[in-house]
């Protein structure tokens, strides 16, 4: 499989589009969403991401973020603490932006 770059490009090396289910918080309050590139995103928004995930089109994303949008909030923050999720530390938290568990 190619590699992903998630806060990057969003796509696989070969143009295979891909759509990511990402929840974020800005101040106190999490927003959950769906987008190629989360870079971008998280950039327009102003937001810190809290975990994110992949699905090969918009479709099985945007179910997967009406099902997310239905939970409460702590249940959405266990989402990410969860030890198989990818959880994207803060930078200022992390000494190595490359590895996402830190």
């Amino acid at each position: 499989m190619a590699k992903l770059d998630p806060l990057g490009s969003g796509f696989f090396v070969g143009s295979l589009h891909m759509w990511f289910v990402y929840i974020c918080q800005r101040r106190e309050k999490l927003y959950t969403g769906i987008a190629t590139q989360l870079e971008h995103r998280m950039a327009q928004h102003n937001t810190q991401l809290l975990y994110y995930e992949e699905h090969p089109d918009k479709f099985s994303a945007a179910r997967r973020e009406k099902q997310i949008k239905g939970w409460r909030k702590d249940k959405k923050l266990a989402l990410g603490k969860s030890p198989e999720n990818p959880v994207i530390p803060s930078p200022a938290n992390s000494s190595d932006p490359h590895n996402p568990r830190r």
